[in-house]
């Protein structure tokens, strides 16, 4: 089993474990104490990439469950996922905006790896970049930081 921890918010840690399978990782988000007691598994299925909504109240992260890669969100304590993305592409590494209003993630959906971003409220995606790019992490108020398409393969 292997475990890794994925970010802190108030008194709870999010992290994410995974089991060697026959062909892949089984991973999964968990929510434990700060210090690691009570352990608590979130997620219903697979999950990957988790990341704190700002208030703490959500975890957003990436699935393949379907066989391809998909954007969800849930309630930080579980319940019911809800999936932000669902076409034929591959949909990865989301993040969230400063407002917590927007999640960024990295997608083919346009034929080559862009940033794009899902609104929580309509569930509606823009694309960021036009150029390439393939990593939405370090999103912070207007800034989004990403790699070139050459970088991310």
């Amino acid at each position: 089993m292997l475990g890794s921890a994925k970010g802190c918010h108030q008194k709870y840690r999010m992290f994410q474990l995974s089991w060697p399978g026959l062909d892949c990782l089984e991973v999964s988000v968990w929510v434990s104490n700060s210090d690691g007691t009570d352990p608590v598994r979130v997620s219903k299925g697979l999950g990957a990439t988790p990341e704190w909504s700002p208030d703490g109240k959500r975890i957003v992260f990436d699935n393949n469950e379907g066989g391809r890669w998909d954007i969800w969100v849930m309630n930080a304590d579980g319940g019911q996922e809800i999936r932000l993305t669902g076409d034929s592409s591959d949909h990865r590494a989301p993040s969230w905006s400063a407002d917590g209003e927007w999640v960024y993630f990295t997608s083919n959906r346009s034929g080559v790896w862009e940033i794009w971003k899902v609104s929580l409220a309509s569930k509606q995606s823009l694309q960021v970049t036009q150029h390439g790019g393939g990593y939405a992490a370090g999103v912070s108020g207007w800034k989004v930081c990403l790699l070139p398409e050459t970088q991310y393969n």
